[in-house]
């Protein structure tokens, strides 16, 4: 049909159409078993998508028949087919022949849709769906994961392209709505869950022509792959080796081979989408962000692993290489809260934060790396601007000269006045000499703005007067500093609003300090009431001093033996001996109880 001039859109629908009965069809012929697993799916799909809600209610129908159809019915009480016995059969434990028959013959009609795929190449989706359902039926899942990853590969919803493109809009916290599109076969994500089949996606052999990750991702979208990798993410195969001696007790074989098989290792993963360096830069950026315990946090160890370390090398020039728009830090700024601009990072920068401290990157060797990305500019640039900065400011010498590039950088590179200020403010060896730097530059750009008018334009300096209330600098030497006939729009209003910002600090710092003397003082008062507390002890509570409390003249007595001791016992109050008044302390504090 697909072949006649005359087919239009009407004649694909019924030949999809056809398709579809065709498939749930064979599905209800099959056995229940797969019905029951099917009805799972589907739920899962209906979950995601609400317009698949419908194969929920086909599948359940066709299970329904299949029980009345048959005659285990006749071998079991009536029951009503609720939801939760439609997942159990009537009268039987999942293991009865009824639930494992199928209606036709499965190897017989396999062999046919191979001869037919050979004779109609168009239809060859179509057989791969079926094959798939052949393959669950007969028990070889495996088979049926290798079928739904060859549609993936050839008839996929979504082209690598589009989900390169959405693994960069990933990346940079962009939302271009890729993964929105209806995709038919979510459900494969679930199958895979529910029969641990995480292995066979590590194998690249499985499918031809493509690896099979590639092929989920074009599948099922990148949303779904990228849950399921990080759900099932264990650390690289060398630590897996070390804990393999450590696993837990008690375990049977069966759930040792289940775990195994339900894990994926980050490296190995990391290996098989390497020959796509943006699906890779979003699966090394996924492993940051959702598992850092495994990538860049290690309480454990004195240093991460080397296959680690490779992988940080890796995810450094990738972030150079699809840095975007992010590049140039003065666009990465745009549009942001002045109170804001501080807080606000790039994926390089958040990533440098982390990972320079391990010891994977050289510092010196990834400032060397911005400066050839920069072209050997410092203030004329604005490629990794803030980058740069932050590893002068916490990996470089800590000169004066290091803090004027930094400073440059800040105002030039990133055009940020409030990075620049919040450095100044900070850098407390060279802080004069950096707010001196900051008023000529505002001073001289304020100047060269409005030459020939008659008042200079002090908007630059207003914004330093901005800057600086909101990093707690001395605004007074600021207001001495701004030079006569400089018109400054809103001084009043926003020397009133620091002014007010810094009183409401001042208070809750009063506040802060009361509750904390309340609350000293109270924990005293309890001490001191603890250690008043007399406690009862009895001949046979007595406790051993400790070791550090013995000297030479103790050893001695022991070596000699313990002294006979006399233990009063308990008497009235008028037959008690009158308590010492110079009494002694105890060398040693007793325990409180």
């Amino acid at each position: 049909l697909r072949k006649r001039d005359d087919a239009g859109v009407d004649l694909d629908r019924l030949v999809e159409e056809a398709e579809n009965h065709f498939l749930r069809a064979l599905l209800a012929w099959g056995s229940t078993l797969v019905l029951k697993e099917f009805l799972k799916l589907y739920k899962y799909q209906a979950d995601l998508f609400p317009r698949y809600s419908a194969l929920v209610g086909a599948t359940e129908n066709s299970l329904i028949r299949r029980y009345n159809q048959t005659s285990a019915i006749y071998l079991s009480f009536p029951v009503e087919m609720e939801d939760e016995t439609i997942l159990e059969a009537p009268g039987s434990n999942n293991s009865t022949t009824a639930d494992k028959a199928s209606l036709c013959d499965c190897t017989s009609l396999d062999k046919f849709l191979t001869r037919h795929s050979v004779r109609s190449v168009d239809s060859i989706k179509v057989v791969l769906e079926a094959k798939a359902r052949l393959s669950m039926m007969t028990g070889d899942f495996d088979a049926a994961l290798r079928h739904f990853l060859t549609i993936g590969a050839l008839h996929g919803p979504l082209s690598l392209e589009e989900v390169e493109k959405s693994a960069l809009h990933y990346v940079m916290g962009d939302d271009d709505g890729l993964d929105a599109v209806e995709l038919p076969h979510a459900f494969v994500v679930s199958f895979i869950e529910n029969r641990s089949l995480h292995r066979y996606l590590l194998d690249s052999s499985l499918i031809s022509g493509q690896t099979p990750i590639f092929a989920l991702l074009r599948l099922v979208g990148l949303d779904l792959v990228g849950g399921l990798l990080m759900k099932n993410c264990v650390g690289a195969t060398e630590e897996k080796k070390q804990q393999r001696a450590t696993l837990r007790t008690g375990s049977t074989p069966r759930e040792e081979h289940d775990e195994k098989r339900a894990t994926m290792p980050l490296d190995v993963v990391a290996a098989q989408l390497e020959s796509n360096p943006k699906i890779y830069f979003w699966y090394l950026h996924s492993l940051f962000v959702c598992k850092p315990e495994l990538y860049v946090s290690f309480p454990k160890t004195a240093n991460p692993p080397t296959s680690i370390t490779s992988l940080h090398r890796k995810a450094f020039d990738l972030y150079i290489q699809f840095a975007g728009e992010k590049r140039d830090s003065s666009k990465a700024l745009q549009g942001v809260e002045t109170y804001l601009v501080t807080q606000v990072e790039t994926p390089l920068l958040s990533f440098l934060r982390v990972v320079l401290p391990l010891g994977g990157i050289s510092a010196i060797e990834a400032g060397k790396r911005l400066r050839v990305e920069r072209k050997g500019g410092t203030g004329v640039s604005h490629v990794f601007a803030l980058e740069l900065a932050y590893i002068m400011e916490n990996f470089g010498n800590k000169s004066e000269q290091d803090s004027r590039l930094i400073l440059d950088l800040f105002l030039k590179g990133a055009t940020s006045l409030m990075h620049a200020v919040a450095f100044a403010q900070r850098s407390k060896e060279y802080s004069s000499t950096l707010w001196e730097i900051l008023i000529e530059y505002c001073l001289k750009n304020s100047a060269s703005k409005q030459e020939a008018a008659s008042s200079k334009d002090g908007s630059l300096f207003g914004l330093l007067l901005e800057s600086a209330a909101l990093s707690g600098a001395n605004l007074a030497y600021l207001v001495s500093q701004i030079p006569p006939g400089m018109s400054i729009e809103g001084l009043r209003p926003r020397l009133v609003a620091a002014v007010a910002d810094y009183r409401w600090k001042l208070q809750m710092h009063d506040g802060a300090s009361q509750v904390a003397n309340t609350e000293k003082v109270d924990l005293l008062r309890e001490v001191s009431h603890r250690a008043r507390r007399g406690v009862r002890y009895h001949p046979s509570d007595r406790i051993k001093p400790p070791e550090w409390t013995k000297d030479d003249s103790t050893a001695a007595r022991e070596q000699t033996g313990p002294p006979t001791v006399k233990v009063l016992e308990t008497l009235p109050r008028n037959l008690r001996p009158r308590e010492r008044k110079d009494h002694s302390f105890l060398a040693y504090a007793l325990p409180y109880q």
